[in-house]
């Protein structure tokens, strides 16, 4: 007597004993997933605590505003009443002109502690650099720097005008 083994329905249930398997380890990795609220550990707590130091940062900035003239970067500058320092909502304490050679350029702070001028022109073709300090109602110091470049001879004219002031003149004189 042969007995005859049917092969396709053990195949069957290894078959459907795999895909239970897999199914089920696929359900229980899906559960262990976290929701869609979950912040990645450290993410949303350096994001908080930037946003206390810019907090803090910005409580303990000065009030006083400080407008340096020329620009950062500016070049071709006038050498007569080019550069200029003015504070708002605070005073200014220091203000330091120095040229590319290292030689101190003098100014005077005003009266009112709110601007700054040199005593004279600036010298042609020359780099300077400006820091100034003011300081708010509240003692809390304001700092800006600026570098800039004078007109160089190139782009200057330098001339003279007849009659000289004071000098009297006629009503056919010829004026240059």
């Amino acid at each position: 007597m042969e007995w005859r083994v049917r092969t396709d329905s053990k195949r069957r249930k290894r078959s459907l004993v795999a895909i239970s398997a897999v199914l089920g380890g696929v359900l229980v990795l899906s559960a262990c997933g976290g929701g869609d609220d979950d912040k990645p550990k450290g993410k949303g707590d350096s994001a908080s605590a930037q946003a206390d130091v810019d907090a803090a940062a910005a409580k303990d900035a000065s009030k006083a505003k400080i407008t340096i003239t020329p620009k950062d970067g500016a070049t071709n500058v006038g050498l007569n009443d080019a550069a200029n320092v003015a504070v708002a909502d605070g005073t200014l304490t220091l203000v330091e002109l120095k040229n590319s050679e290292g030689t101190a350029v003098p100014g005077k702070i005003a009266a009112d502690g709110k601007s700054w001028k040199p005593d004279g022109a600036l010298k042609r073709s020359m780099k300077y650099a400006l820091a100034a300090t003011a300081k708010d109602a509240d003692g809390k110091e304001a700092h800006e720097n600026v570098s800039f470049t004078t007109v160089s001879p190139e782009n200057s004219f330098v001339g003279s005008f007849v009659p000289e002031e004071g000098q009297t003149v006629g009503v056919g004189m010829p004026v240059s």
